[in-house]
């Protein structure tokens, strides 16, 4: 696989925002912020998702251009 796309790097940083955000709203007792957080690494999981599919059909796309091109 080569460069990660946009939407893989966005899915990481959310996961690593929504971690901290969890981890702080733990020790603060910030429920609210601890849900915040959670709901955001779901969010950064679905999104990095997305982007491993989109990297996955532009190298089949590729390949298949490789395949014609022989």
């Amino acid at each position: 696989m080569g460069q990660q796309n946009s939407d893989q790097i966005e899915g990481r940083i959310g996961q690593a925002t929504g971690d901290v955000k969890e981890a702080v709203g733990s020790a603060t007792g910030n429920a609210g912020l601890a849900r915040e957080g959670a709901a955001e690494q779901v969010d950064g999981t679905m999104q990095e998702a997305v982007g491993d599919a989109e990297a996955k059909v532009g190298d089949a796309l590729h390949d298949a251009g490789d395949v014609v091109g022989r």
